[in-house]
């Protein structure tokens, strides 16, 4: 009997052993040693394959990490697990392709980016007493005319305009004006006429040689 005892308490060790180094092995060879991590590197370059720094390369999923270009355009990236998501970001910037996944080490890694088009801001030209107002972007002429005066006894003066901008000519009635980069109001002024507004004379003379009817507006 205590020969029986003995060999159990024997078996019972070997086997509480057994389990023990069991379990080390799984531990090295499954679940507890994490996944290998990699690196990859690459290069933003645009249309000219020129490098363009300061882009921002966020990387997501399997690893979570950030790090921007330089150097023309190179970037480099460490301790990458699993499958990860590189998206190059820079303001007023867009990429193609506009993201790439990688598992595993990888050179060349490569986007090529493009300035976003900027959309040309459009102000409005008010033109008061005249025509051609309307939304323009900045440096375009416009033609722009006087009404005829709703007063007898007036003729167009000028032009005034209320935010910058420039006339062709100020004093004609139909004249072309440049927008500035903001809305603008543009106004025929009128004063009251002259005789040279109705008749030309003749300088050596004072004779009338022509005349309107209706003065400086139907010239």
């Amino acid at each position: 009997m205590i020969m029986k005892h003995f060999c159990f308490r024997k078996t019972g060790c070997c086997i509480i052993a057994l389990l023990v180094l069991s379990l080390g092995l799984t531990g090295c060879v499954g679940g507890g040693g994490g996944s290998k991590s990699y690196i990859a590197s690459g290069k933003v370059v645009d249309g000219n394959g020129d490098g363009i720094d300061g882009v921002k390369i966020l990387v997501t999923g399997g690893t979570s990490n950030t790090t921007t270009t330089e150097n023309g355009g190179k970037y480099a990236l460490t301790g990458l697990t699993g499958i990860c998501t590189l998206t190059p970001i820079l303001e007023g910037y867009i990429f193609e392709p506009n993201n790439r996944e990688i598992s595993k080490a990888s050179t060349n890694v490569e986007f090529t980016g493009a300035m976003t088009p900027i959309e040309p801001e459009v102000n409005t030209l008010t033109v008061e007493n005249g025509t051609g107002g309307g939304d323009y972007v900045e440096g375009m002429t416009v033609n722009i005319s006087a009404d005829a005066p709703r007063e007898s006894g007036k003729v167009f003066d000028e032009w005034i305009t209320s935010g910058g901008g420039s006339f062709a000519d100020v004093n004609a009635e139909s004249t072309s004006f440049t927008m500035p980069n903001n809305a603008v109001t543009v106004t025929a002024t009128y004063r009251d006429a002259t005789m040279a507004d109705y008749f030309e004379f003749d300088s050596s003379t004072g004779t009338i040689i022509k005349y309107q009817i209706k003065g400086k507006y139907d010239h």
